[in-house]
């Protein structure tokens, strides 16, 4: 505690003798806000493909801004916008409302996890990063 008490007078000494140095300049330090994670502990932004347990595939590409583009098969791709509550759980809507679909995610064998519906827990989609 006593070398806290005299960096102060110093400092108020050194004042007095008129030796003051240039304003310091601080800047504030931007703390960026960390990227939402997808299930396998990587950015949930990216390209993933999904196969549901009857075989309907589905390409679907994350934007960092909150959209979704969803292509099922040879379909016309899907436009809407997607949200994440932590790593487990995920909901996307289509833009023209449509369709919503909210999952949780488990553990699956190698690079690949499941998406439970979340209405409905017998649909299961296996999902797998693409990139």
């Amino acid at each position: 505690m006593k070398r806290l008490a005299i960096v102060p007078i110093l400092l108020l000494a050194a004042c007095a003798e008129g030796e003051v140095d240039e304003p310091v300049v601080v800047e504030e330090a931007v703390m960026e806000e960390p990227a939402q994670l997808a299930f396998d502990g990587n950015p949930i932004v990216g390209t993933y493909e999904a196969v549901s347990n009857d075989g309907v595939r589905v390409i679907q590409v994350l934007a960092e801004d909150g959209t979704i583009t969803s292509t099922f098969g040879d379909d016309e791709p899907i436009a809407g916008t997607w949200s994440s509550e932590g790593s487990d759980h995920f909901c996307w809507t289509a833009d023209d409302e449509t369709m919503t679909y909210c999952s949780n995610m488990e553990e699956a064998e190698g690079d690949s996890w499941l998406s439970r519906n979340a209405d409905n827990p017998e649909e299961v989609w296996t999902v797998t990063r693409v990139e």
